[in-house]
């Protein structure tokens, strides 16, 4: 049997029958997780599962409000305090730099996630990110 390939990504697909899935399944994991709108500014628990109050900021790519691209350098372990549910997002205002608060603002900012923690724990964390947009060049 042989291995085919998704058109777009370009996944693996061991045929029906095929032993040996370990090697073309973890390069579809990496595949994935390196596809920019997939994991870039994607929120993560910083342990798996979580075990701290933090959390994980992946790098990646946004649109400014002058329709420039933007870079963000990514973070890991951002603490949250115990209890509380944050919006996590980028403030425009404070050149994009990563703030958590009670509510997305109304003044510009790039959505990331919603936070939920307990005690000592991240209980949820609920991906806000927007989209890929298409602007003109």
């Amino acid at each position: 049997m042989s291995t085919s390939y998704t058109t777009n990504v370009k996944l693996a697909m061991p045929a029906i029958g095929d032993t040996g899935w370990s090697t073309p399944l973890n390069g579809n994991c990496t595949t994935l997780d390196a596809l920019g709108p997939v994991g870039g500014l994607l929120v993560t628990t910083h342990e798996q599962p979580s075990g701290s109050l933090k959390v994980d900021v992946a790098a990646g790519k946004y649109v400014k409000r002058d329709w420039t691209v933007g870079s963000y350098a990514g973070i890991s372990g951002y603490t949250l305090p115990s209890g509380s549910v944050k919006a996590l997002y980028l403030d425009a205002t404070a050149s994009y730099a990563l703030t958590a608060g009670s509510a997305y603002p109304s003044t510009q900012h790039v959505r990331l996630a919603t936070v939920t923690t307990g005690a000592s724990t991240v209980t949820s964390v609920v991906d806000d990110r927007v989209g890929p947009i298409v602007v003109g060049t």
